[in-house]
């Protein structure tokens, strides 16, 4: 029982590692995309008759 009760730790906490992992790196990406894209996510979004909000 304590056997498999270390092996569903290990294997809950290897998940939770590779989820935090994907996470980290989707982040990164999504960024990245944004910040490649041209112009102003807001202006595109709102249109141009937006005054600057910051």
């Amino acid at each position: 029982m304590d056997y498999e009760r270390k092996s569903t730790f290990k294997y809950a906490l290897c998940r939770i590692a590779e989820m935090i992992l994907i996470l980290l790196i989707l982040s990164m990406i999504v960024f990245a995309l944004s910040r490649l894209c041209p112009g102003d996510p807001l202006r595109s979004w709102y249109g141009d008759g937006v005054d600057r909000m910051s």
